[in-house]
């Protein structure tokens, strides 16, 4: 629909009613292929003016104030300027084409285009230029040639701005290229108003639109912050009308998680996911929104891949349950994210000596025992694991296990093993005790858990057996001793069977948790004390049966051979007796006599020319009363 200086074609229009139905009548619009048309929604154009920009060209709007662009040059103007509008009833069809892209990159979406700078009339004008520059009857030279309705052939040129020509040949050639291509439901292509026939003029009408910002963002950004292993670069989503069900475009995210797009005012539109963000959870929903008058701005929160870690705490002796008396509860982690700074986080075991950890970022992280559970030592080793954005799976999480073994905290017994008689001689010597058995029972589960028996020297150790072990499964490497952290402690016992023959059994003793401690080696000197009686000898008249109150009379006792048997003394002063006399009582006590000597004892007695008297005595009454 030129308006050049060379031709008027409105003057068709302005002649009346009577030649406009006599210019439809003789069929002066040429006849165009047929279209698939995809709605009939009826809309009016008229023509605004008939200057735009330096040319003599018309500018056109649709009725809801939508800029409008004449598809044929050839053709009249829809009215004359500021006429009534003309309604367009005979359907319409979307453009995607090459007639698109060029609204879509001219105006009135853009004033610049090309390298060129325009303003809003003189870029309409390149843009009206460029579409019948596509539809061959504008050259891109500026020139143009056609044959009107009535068969006249126009021809001329546009020289009165060749920025305008130049920046209208861009648009053209990058249409006709791919270069810039269309956006989706952005153009229309209104059918001309000659009901039922093959003549048409067409009216490519730009819907109005709005700039749309979208904003991809962390939904956990203390997981993401300084994480370059989240990355929004790439992500990409399909818009589609909510109305229609029709794809009308795609956005795809900058490194800063933005996406610009054109769509219509006051529209429902949701997006649908097609490439996920690095690191992130695949989205499989819809997100709805809806443009304004003026756009607006989307966020779309994504959710960050995580690592679930777990934990699990083995004794190292049974590569699984505690030591009895031990738990594997209560040991702590510290997992450090060395990809998201400053993120670390505390684990700590179950009475399973379990322990698990959700949403650790994914990159790199490490883990370490910061305090060991109780009656184990904590691990020296720390662990590092790496988990990229390419492991993440649907699910958006990363499952990873740590199986940690902890060695017990154990010690050593060290048992020296006497016979006291009694200190019978002046040394002080004892003699050690051979092939005694030490029974070492668990405070907890009141069972034995090892035994130790003395050598020749009297001497029992744990150390000196490398394989020993007083715990449940193996002695593991790396252990301090043989006996393990017991909380309830442990019992030390003898056992009676290898208690040496005429000494008394030792007590049992009691190795609290307070003096265990990791290679401790404790130390006990046990001694079997010989067995002995008190004796009293008192002296009787062998007649009457009463005692004889008499002091002065002298004892000797003998052993079964009939030696003299010797008590030595140390207190106050060291004394070594082997005669006993009676006292003003006719009485002999207090004195401590070991059966180690006495076997069958004999006494006998003297006091002037009295004669021998011999009584037996068994060895193992606490107090034996001899009456001579």
């Amino acid at each position: 629909m030129s308006n050049a200086p060379t031709h008027s074609v409105h003057s068709a229009i302005a002649t009346g009613p009577l030649l406009l139905l006599l210019f439809l009548l003789f069929g002066c619009l040429a006849p165009g292929a047929a279209f698939a048309v995809d709605g009939y929604d009826q809309l009016g154009f008229r023509t605004i003016s008939d200057d735009c920009g330096p040319f003599f060209i018309g500018k056109y709007e649709a009725q809801d104030a939508s800029i409008a662009y004449c598809m044929n040059q050839e053709r009249p103007g829809p009215t004359k300027p500021g006429g009534p509008w003309l309604n367009f009833d005979q359907g319409w069809v979307w453009l995607d084409d090459e007639f698109a892209a060029i609204v879509c990159h001219g105006y009135p979406t853009a004033t610049s285009f090309g390298g060129y700078h325009l303003s809003p009339d003189r870029a309409r004008a390149a843009t009206q230029l460029a579409v019948w520059m596509l539809n061959g009857t504008t050259h891109v030279d500026g020139t143009y040639s056609y044959t009107t309705a009535q068969g006249k052939t126009k021809s001329g040129h546009f020289t009165a701005d060749n920025e305008v020509v130049a920046a209208a040949r861009w648009l053209h050639d990058s249409a006709k290229s791919g270069s810039i291509k269309a956006a989706p439901h952005r153009a229309r292509r209104y059918l001309g108003a000659v009901s039922g026939g093959s003549k048409r003029q067409d009216m490519l009408y730009v819907l109005p639109a709005v700039s749309v910002s979208f904003q991809k963002q962390s939904a956990n950004t203390v997981i993401t912050s300084g994480n370059n292993t989240y990355q929004f670069t790439g992500a990409t989503f399909d818009i589609f009308e909510s109305a229609s069900g029709a794809r009308v475009g795609t956005i795809k995210m900058d490194s800063n998680g933005r996406a610009q797009a054109t769509l219509l005012p006051n529209t429902a539109y949701y997006l649908v996911e097609t490439k996920a963000p690095a690191g992130y959870v695949p989205r499989h929903d819809r997100i709805a929104f809806t443009t304004g008058n003026d756009g607006g701005r989307v966020a779309i929160d994504e959710q960050p891949g995580t690592i679930n870690l777990r934990i699990v705490k083995l004794d190292a002796a049974t590569n699984a349950d505690p030591q009895v008396g031990s738990s594997l509860a209560g040991a702590e982690f510290t997992c450090v994210s060395q990809s998201t700074p400053g993120w670390a986080q505390i684990l700590t075991t179950d009475e399973s000596g379990r322990a698990t950890l959700a949403d650790v970022p994914l990159g790199t992280f490490t883990i370490y025992e910061s305090k060991a559970p109780e009656g184990y030592l904590p691990s020296n080793d720390s662990w590092t694991y790496t988990v990229g954005a390419d492991q993440l799976g649907d699910s958006g999480v990363v499952e990873i296990e740590s199986r940690v073994s902890d060695i017990p905290i154990a010690f050593n017994l060290e048992i020296s093993k006497f016979k006291d008689y009694g200190n019978s001689d002046q040394s002080g010597l004892e003699q050690p005790a051979e092939g005694v058995v030490f029974e070492v029972v668990s405070n907890s589960s009141q069972q034995v858990v090892g035994t130790l028996t003395t050598n020749v020297y009297g001497f029992a150790s744990t150390k000196d057996q490398p394989e020993a072990w007083f715990g449940a499964g193996k002695r593991p490497a790396g252990v301090h001793g043989a006996v393990p952290y017991d909380r309830a402690g442990y019992t030390v016992r003898e056992v009676p069977e290898t208690v040496p023959e005429g000494f008394k059994r030792a007590g049992e003793w009691t190795v609290g948790a307070n003096q265990i401690s990791n290679g401790a080696e404790l130390q006990y000197i046990v001694d079997n004390h010989a067995l002995s009686t008190h004796l009293q000898i008192v002296k009787r008249d062998a007649q009457t049966g009463a005692s004889v109150p008499l002091a002065g009379f002298t004892f000797q006792l003998l052993d079964s051979n009939h030696e003299s048997v010797s008590q030595t003394c140390w207190y106050p002063t060291h004394n070594v007796m082997d005669t006993f006399t009676t006292d003003a009582t006719g009485t002999v006590t207090g004195h401590l006599l070991c059966t180690r000597n006495l076997g069958q004892r004999a006494l006998s007695c003297r006091r002037g020319d009295r004669g021998k008297h011999t009584r037996r005595h068994e060895p193992n009454a606490r107090c034996n009363r001899l009456v001579l």
